[in-house]
């Protein structure tokens, strides 16, 4: 593989707080990064082009906003059919497991009881209901 040299002014390093290796790793990468958004890399070439595997590079990309997928509408729509309606026992469900997923740690145990309390409840209606 052939190598180019960016000249870069120190200060600009510096400003970084980070060492040589790191700031040279993240501006490869979002070289990468940006080429695969314009359409001038695959994925593969410009994870193989910042050394990462293609999945990482695929999640990492993900993460910083840009699109890994380029679907129109259509695409979109074929690639994801819409979803069947939740009975109201499984949206609560759902509502409360990413109540208590958002929840930090020390206040786990509290919404976990409250959750089965509250599915006990919406299975107790459920069973109701259905007499």
């Amino acid at each position: 593989m052939s190598t180019i040299q960016i000249e870069v002014p120190e200060s600009a390093l510096l400003s970084t707080g980070q060492s040589q290796e790191e700031f040279v790793r993240e501006a490869k990468f979002l070289l990468a990064l940006k080429l695969f958004e314009l359409g001038r890399l695959s994925s593969g070439k410009a994870a193989e082009m910042c050394g990462m595997n293609r999945v990482d590079f695929i999640l990492l990309a993900g993460r910083s906003g840009v699109p890994v997928a380029d679907l129109d509408d259509t695409d979109r729509d074929r690639a994801a059919p819409p979803l069947p309606r939740l009975s109201p026992a499984n949206a609560a469900t759902l509502r409360f497991l990413d109540r208590w997923l958002s929840t930090p740690d020390d206040k786990g145990a509290e919404w976990w009881t409250s959750f089965e309390e509250q599915l006990k409840s919406d299975r107790d209606f459920e069973e109701r209901d259905s007499e």
